[in-house]
């Protein structure tokens, strides 16, 4: 598995790092979605962030 360079650019989650999450939901990878999720619970993002990721989760 290739992995993403950086997922936070200037204390904001990259584009890229979205795009992986919605190309994991479209495939079914969602142990790498939920992965994400405690990781953002984890380092205190932002509820929108939280929500996003829950968006992502719900597509797969």
């Amino acid at each position: 598995m290739e992995s993403i360079p950086r997922i936070l650019w200037k204390g904001e989650f990259t584009k890229r790092f979205w795009r992986f999450l919605e190309l994991c939901a479209e495939t079914g990878m969602t142990k790498e979605i939920i992965s994400a999720k405690q990781l953002l619970m984890e380092i205190g993002s932002k509820p929108s962030e939280l929500q996003r990721v829950q968006m992502i989760l719900e597509k797969a």
